[in-house]
């Protein structure tokens, strides 16, 4: 399979640079052009003062991760969009035409999932394209090490 266009929905988590690698890597191996994209959810309540902050942020990261991929000869660009995060990276892959959503997946399960909701899962189950879901794996090393603690100290080990 080939792809030409991936979309990287970046958030500001400590796995956007892993992404980034992942793009970079699939970029080259198929001379695509990557779009480094980022959903911004507003909570009620939020200022627009903080939202304006927020977004300019975002697109410091944005334009940094575009100057590193530049360096590395990939046709590259970006947008920061505001709405419903699965929903607007799937609305957003349509309308570019990407062939590929490279995003994360922080390993929420259960409770916690059904709470916070799963973007990925969102995203695989509506994309109009193929997508690659990057687990976190950092954080699935600290939740087993916490699993392993806590059953040793309530079952004696």
């Amino acid at each position: 399979m080939n792809f030409n266009k991936i979309l990287v929905a970046i958030d500001r988590s400590s796995q956007a640079n892993l992404l980034f690698t992942h793009a970079i890597s699939l970029a080259k191996q198929n001379s695509a052009a990557i779009h480094f994209f980022h959903c911004l959810e507003i909570q009620s309540g939020s200022s627009a003062i903080k939202i304006e902050r927020e977004i300019t942020e975002v697109k410091q990261l944005l334009a940094d991760y575009q100057n590193l991929a530049k360096q590395e000869e990939i046709e590259v660009n970006f947008s920061c969009q505001v709405g419903n995060i699965g929903k607007t990276i799937c609305h957003s892959a349509r309308e570019l035409q990407a062939d590929l959503i490279l995003l994360g997946r922080r390993g929420y399960r259960g409770l916690l999932a059904a709470i916070a909701g799963s973007v990925s899962s969102y995203v695989v189950n509506r994309a109009p394209c193929s997508v690659l879901v990057v687990q976190d794996l950092d954080r699935q090393i600290r939740v087993d090490s916490h699993k392993k603690i806590f059953n040793l100290n309530i079952f004696g080990g």
